[in-house]
């Protein structure tokens, strides 16, 4: 998983801004999901923060629609 705009993907890995990856995560856990094993790629620091501060956030947000 990469969140950062306009990255592209590779096979069976979810990239994009925080907004998309976000999405998609929740699609996951509206269909049943409880747990998500997250595995970022790039700068381990970074990616970490954003998906703390960005997309965890919205992925809650998402889920509960």
């Amino acid at each position: 998983m990469l969140v950062e705009e306009g990255a592209r993907s590779q096979q069976g890995q979810i990239v994009g801004a925080p907004e998309q990856v976000a999405e998609r995560l929740a699609s996951f856990v509206r269909h049943g999901f409880t747990f998500l094993n997250l595995w970022p790629d790039g700068d381990m620091t970074a990616q970490l923060e954003r998906l703390a501060k960005e997309v965890v956030p919205a992925i809650r947000a998402l889920a509960d629609r």
